[in-house]
């Protein structure tokens, strides 16, 4: 199981590669947290992408509401971050889900509570080794594209762009 941020979520959706995420990790379900919902539908773009992903892919990706527990911890993480990272980190520390975001501050409060996490380029990283990403050029464009939305350093993208299929070894 996997709870996505608004983060990596929307810029996923924004350079149309949800489907790399559903290709890269085959039998995992997505979460997408009640507040990270609400959040990224407030940008046209991003609902209509969002209902289109949702709606061909029904059965990988399920919105929940944090139950009591998940809102407890969601509110004592608040003190630092905004209700849909909290709420993400509250969801996936109590569930035992891997947390994918890019946000420097959850993706730190997230380590201190002990959540497994990556984000979008971590993502990148394991489409192109496992295929769903097939050559070294689109891997370049699709970092390209991120961007121009999101920030990473020279060092982190060239991370990712050392990685190797997995079949070459």
């Amino acid at each position: 199981m996997i709870v996505l941020d608004a983060t990596a979520l929307s810029a996923l959706l924004r350079i149309g590669a949800v489907d790399i995420l559903l290709e890269t990790f085959p039998p995992n379900s997505f979460i997408i947290p009640g507040e990270v919902w609400r959040e990224i539908r407030r940008t046209d773009m991003i609902r209509n992408a969002l209902d289109r992903i949702l709606k061909e892919h029904r059965a990988r990706f399920r919105v929940l509401e944090a139950d009591q527990q998940q809102r407890a911890l969601a509110s004592q993480l608040e003190v630092r971050l905004h209700r849909g990272e909290s709420e993400a980190i509250a969801i996936a520390k109590l569930t035992g889900a891997r947390l994918i975001t890019d946000d420097l501050t959850a993706r730190k409060m997230a380590k201190q509570v002990n959540v497994p996490l990556g984000g979008t380029l971590l993502v990148m990283k394991l489409a192109y080794e496992k295929c769903p990403i097939e050559t070294h050029e689109e891997l370049q464009n699709l970092l390209r594209r991120l961007s121009e939305d999101l920030y990473f350093n020279r060092s982190l993208e060239e991370w990712v762009l050392q990685a190797q299929k997995l079949s070459e070894g």
